[in-house]
């Protein structure tokens, strides 16, 4: 068990519906935090990628998602993760207003 599949929110059961429903190749998290999403999403075959303000947070992602995310901020332009086509999951609740 780890914190993909236990805890009060599944990301392989995130994972799992986002594939089930959209059916995408790749995918771009916003906001993605310690990266369960993208690790989820690659671990069921799905290319996926993400960026984070937090260097803490980038900094305890899995060794082997560590190519995939980074730290940066929404608001600031950033090349390399999004891809045309990309499905975007955003972390918008954290976002000012």
């Amino acid at each position: 068990m780890n914190a993909i599949t236990t805890g009060p929110i599944s990301f392989r059961g995130i994972a799992t519906e986002i594939i089930r429903t959209l059916r995408p190749k790749t995918v771009f998290d916003a906001g993605c935090a310690w990266g369960l999403l993208v690790e989820a999403l690659w671990d069921q075959g799905v290319e996926a990628r993400g960026v984070d303000i937090s260097e803490y947070a980038i900094s305890n992602l899995r060794p082997d998602m560590r190519p995939y995310c980074r730290v940066g901020s929404l608001t600031e332009p950033f090349t390399g993760l999004v891809r045309p086509g990309d499905v975007h999951r955003s972390a918008g609740a954290h976002a000012p207003r």
